[in-house]
């Protein structure tokens, strides 16, 4: 099923390496943002990473698979 054609907004929280996983895709965003919960914007073809106002990472999309987790999982 191909990608919403319409932005999505997600939450994920940055591993302690300084990674999140969205659409079984890995964005690097930096290990001085280990475990915080970010926001992440999916369109077709990028992907960006807000920490609040500030736009952090812009990356294409590589995958097409469709989001299934909104919300970020606190362990």
């Amino acid at each position: 099923m191909p990608p919403a054609a319409t932005p999505v907004t997600v939450e994920r929280i940055v591993s302690s390496s300084g990674g999140i996983m969205v659409a079984r895709q890995r964005v690097q965003v930096g290990r001085n943002h280990a475990r915080k919960v970010l926001a992440v914007t999916i369109d077709e073809t990028t992907i960006h990473v807000h920490d609040g106002p500030r736009l952090l990472v812009t990356a294409p999309r590589t995958t097409t698979l469709v989001v299934t987790h909104k919300r970020a999982q606190h362990h």
